[in-house]
């Protein structure tokens, strides 16, 4: 039975604005992970080097087996709303991840085990061995899932490596935050109020290379139905809570 009282639940925030938009849709579905709420470090969801991934289409949402029993769903994020994954990936760390999926999508093949693996068009830097030499990496080490788990440098002695540290040399600064000294750090804003830090690479880099792949894979904490005001959004609710398993579905109000 659908719950309209996420308390026990780590939901996404939502009433903020994302890159993607401001507003949820009165009576879509989201499927929601909360990992960026919960204090869990995101780098353990990343994927460091991230994992090819080269479709014929970079857009929408699939449902694909694992081959051992369980369905996971892919995700592409958008490059028009998230130019750099670290755009996409730092606004969940800060609200949680909150997607938006078809009515009729196939829930009845999601269960407790399922993951949400979001791809994008700029996962993997094909010339990291160009960049590496240009990298500030005493400011960027940090940023490597890879070392922020284990304080395993390997990465940072492979320049043929696409680590995840990249993408914030990549992402270019858009807005300054006072670091409390009088000095500004240089960040990034996604949406107003979400901004994280990055670091650019000097002018004299190369240009940067890319290919498709894998970022990130994420638990599903919930789906979510948001409200309509004629209520016609409960019926949405019930209908995924009969045949999706092991995941709370939620009525939201927004």
């Amino acid at each position: 039975m659908a719950n309209a009282n996420p308390s026990n639940v780590p939901v996404a925030r939502t009433g903020m604005p994302r890159g993607c938009g401001t507003a949820r849709i009165q009576g879509a579905v989201y499927l929601e992970s909360g990992v960026g709420n919960t204090g869990l470090p995101l780098e353990q969801f990343l994927y460091d080097p991230p994992q090819p991934f080269d479709p014929d289409r970079h857009i929408g949402v699939d449902i694909v087996p694992d081959g051992k029993g369980t369905f996971h769903v892919i995700d592409w994020v958008g490059e028009a709303h998230y130019p750099m994954p670290s755009d996409f990936l730092e606004e969940g760390r800060q609200h949680g991840f909150s997607r938006k999926v078809s009515r009729n999508l196939e829930f009845d093949k999601l269960t407790a085990n399922s993951l949400i693996l979001f791809a994008h068009a700029k996962a993997i830097i094909t010339n990291a061995a160009e960049l590496a030499p240009y990298l500030p990496e005493h400011r960027l080490r940090g940023r490597c899932a890879h070392f922020a788990l284990t304080e395993d440098e390997a990465h940072f002695n492979d320049p043929n490596s696409s680590c995840t540290r990249l993408w914030y040399a990549l992402a270019e600064a858009n807005a300054t935050r006072s670091t409390g000294d009088g000095s500004l750090m240089p960040v990034r804003e996604i949406a107003k109020g979400t901004t994280y830090p990055v670091e650019a690479l000097p002018a004299s880099a190369p240009e940067a290379q890319y290919r498709s792949g894998i970022i990130a894979r994420v638990p599903i904490s919930n789906i979510s139905v948001v409200a309509n005001q004629d209520g016609s959004h409960k019926a949405t609710a019930a209908r995924i809570s009969q045949i999706v398993t092991g995941i709370p579905v939620l009525e939201r109000a927004d």
